[in-house]
């Protein structure tokens, strides 16, 4: 047998994959995944450079992959803009909210700390693309494959401890932001009220978030109760406290809209 027709089925074999790839790659939900790439990939690049080129360039892939979903939801099912639908959902979509936010970073000054929450859920949607579709379809993994199993397993395991990262984050860079407001960085107040904002929906609809409000809350009252802490200080942190839970009390999302599922776990999953 010539050496050609040996390599013949490799060659079949590997154009039908690259075939399989095209095909693929030609589809909206791999362009959504390639967004999710892009921050996966910029992400810790950024964290050693500081690169402002690399920050700009996560927030437009981020706005690309949201934009996608917002797209979907809003568009594709029936080719006209549903300004209705818009309206209904506009304080409880959460994609919308995250893809405002990242139009807010994008043209602020660079802030690495608000990168994080979105490669966490770039790096989850992005491992669920190659269980449930790449892999798949591109190489014909079966689910017994273990690429397949390690992948979900890694899911699994680390999905629900994330999503409490991600509040946690959510939370600190809301104090970064009162901090920056005090001091009067460029644009602060604005950041901080529409972000404010943001998080008043995400405690309404993250059972992520609210549970990480407690545990502040409750370290926060040991840590002021300590007799060292002066009197006019623990004043002002249950005046403070009082006001936020007063504040807590008005809704801004509609009742009965309420979602306990985060958007790392639920909501771009309407891309693939």
């Amino acid at each position: 047998m010539s050496h050609s027709t040996r390599t013949k089925p490799k060659q079949q074999v590997q154009s039908t994959s690259a075939q399989r790839f095209l095909q693929l790659a030609n589809t909206l939900q791999f362009i959504w995944f390639s967004g999710h790439l892009v921050v996966v990939l910029s992400t810790p690049l950024y964290l050693l450079t500081f690169s402002d080129f690399l920050y700009r360039a996560i927030y437009v892939a981020v706005l690309e992959s949201f934009g996608i979903i917002l797209y979907q939801q809003y568009y594709l099912k029936t080719h006209s803009i549903n300004i209705q639908a818009i309206k209904s959902s506009l304080f409880n979509d959460e994609n919308f909210f995250y893809f405002i936010l990242a139009s807010i970073w994008l043209f602020m000054p660079q802030s690495s700390i608000t990168v994080l929450p979105y490669f966490i859920f770039s790096l989850f949607h992005g491992l669920r693309y190659l269980e449930s579709v790449f892999l798949p379809k591109v190489f014909l993994l079966n689910e017994t494959n273990s690429w397949i199993i390690r992948i979900k397993n890694f899911s699994k395991d680390y999905n629900e401890r994330c999503m409490y990262w991600v509040a946690s984050i959510e939370l600190l860079i809301l104090v970064q932001s009162i901090f920056k407001a005090l001091f009067w960085y460029k644009n602060s107040w604005i950041g901080l009220i529409i972000y404010s904002i943001f998080i008043k929906v995400r405690y309404e609809n993250s059972k992520y978030l609210t549970s990480v409000f407690s545990q502040w809350r409750v370290r926060l009252d040991g840590i002021i109760s300590h007799p060292s802490i002066p009197p006019a200080v623990k004043r002002t942190y249950n005046t403070l406290k009082l006001k936020l839970i007063q504040i807590s009390k008005y809704q801004v999302t509609p009742r009965g809209a309420h979602s306990s599922a985060s958007t790392s776990s639920s909501t771009d999953k309407k891309a693939i």
